[in-house]
């Protein structure tokens, strides 16, 4: 996938639900049309917050996320260590 463009949708199906314990980085996903995206600026998730896991990411190393209706690329290792606390869908 490349992290220039990427396919977005309103009704990306969730493979699980975690509330992060801390704050973590993530790069949004801005919205160029109905059907493609482009990666925008880095932003941060705050603890508390829900996300909504949504498939593969730009890389392996990464996955796509819903938070707040806006959608982010985030980095698998900072969601990791709340594994244990994941909603699966």
């Amino acid at each position: 996938m490349n992290m220039n463009t990427t396919s977005v949708s309103n009704s990306a199906p969730i493979e699980a639900t975690i509330t992060l314990g801390k704050d973590v980085s993530a790069m949004e996903i801005v919205r160029k049309d109905s059907s493609t995206a482009r990666s925008g600026g880095i932003s941060t998730l705050p603890k508390g917050s829900s996300v909504e896991i949504c498939g593969s990411g730009f890389n392996e190393r990464t996955y796509k996320v819903r938070c707040d209706d806006r959608f982010f690329f985030v980095f698998q290792q900072d969601l990791h260590h709340w594994a244990s606390r994941v909603n699966m869908a």
